[in-house]
């Protein structure tokens, strides 16, 4: 499963991680600086804009363009996720 990001100073690069724990993905939004900027009110789902104000909405992180995008916790928005992946087989 790719599920981790490992921050570098010039770019993002994938790390394979076996399992992940919530601790892992609190780790994992830390690292990307989301944590801090959803408490500033900047981190909107991509899909349907809505501001998720604690990590317990986030239901997807992925790179794309060399930004950060989240996807909320919402189905309706995980389903929209899948069908983009399947647009932009670049992005796995």
């Amino acid at each position: 499963m790719r599920l981790g990001l490992r921050p570098n100073r010039r770019r993002l690069e994938r790390e394979t991680i076996a399992a992940a724990t919530s601790k892992d993905f609190d780790t994992l939004l830390d690292s990307l600086q989301v944590t801090r900027d959803m408490r500033r009110g900047r981190v909107h789902c991509k899909f349907c804009a809505r501001t998720l104000q604690s990590v317990g909405e986030v239901g997807i992180v992925f790179p794309e363009s060399g930004a950060i995008h989240v996807v909320c916790d919402d189905p309706n928005c995980t389903l929209q996720f899948a069908r983009y992946i399947g647009e932009h087989p670049e992005l796995y």
